[in-house]
């Protein structure tokens, strides 16, 4: 998953994607987009 490349994703948005897995992975590729 190529969330460390961009760099722009918040330690807390990064911590949700880590923490509850696919559900929050959409939330933050749609920040990250």
């Amino acid at each position: 998953r190529p969330f460390r490349k961009h760099g722009a994703v918040p330690l807390s948005t990064y911590m949700r994607i880590y923490k509850k897995g696919d559900i929050v992975d959409i939330k933050g590729m749609g920040t990250i987009q």
